[in-house]
């Protein structure tokens, strides 16, 4: 059998990602035993760890893929920032600005080896100030563990209050 590599252009990701896990399978444990929601959520709270103490190579470390596996933001309005050291100097802007975030998990859809979780982000200024956001994160299983691969995030003003 032969190992044919597709190559997907950025723009469709997201469309081929979401296609993906349309119709999710039944979850079952991954071999190793871990539990997909409890992984993720780990890698999450290790990123606020690290995000609020000031440490954005941690913060990249600690959520994303590693680098031959093409970590990427997609803010809107602004072209993708792809690699760990653009990410890395993207946290680094946000934690000069910003002293805290909160990522709050609103859904997460799991299928063989893929997860795509939907939620809202608070960041908090120095001044106490509170910026909402919302996020669509891909996911994929690695051998190191499940980290996130494409995220994408918009600033809004949205509340649930």
């Amino acid at each position: 059998m032969t190992d044919k590599t597709v190559q997907i252009p950025r723009r469709a990701m997201a469309t081929v990602f979401a296609a993906a896990i349309a119709t999710p399978a039944k979850t079952a444990a991954p071999a190793d035993g871990q539990d997909v929601p409890v992984e993720i959520a780990k890698r999450t709270a290790s990123f606020e760890e690290a995000f609020n103490a000031g440490d954005a190579p941690g913060a990249v470390d600690a959520y994303f893929v590693r680098d031959e596996d093409q970590p990427a933001v997609y803010p809107l309005g602004a072209p993708p920032i792809i690699g760990r050291k653009p990410l890395t100097t993207l946290f680094a802007s946000l934690i000069e600005r910003q002293t805290a975030v909160r990522v709050l998990q609103h859904d997460l859809l799991v299928s063989e080896g893929l997860a795509f979780e939907t939620g809202r982000v608070i960041f908090t200024d120095n001044q106490g100030v509170d910026a909402a956001g919302r996020f669509a994160v891909g996911w994929v299983k690695t051998h190191y563990g499940w980290r996130a691969k494409i995220d994408f995030y918009s600033p809004d003003g949205w509340s649930d209050s």
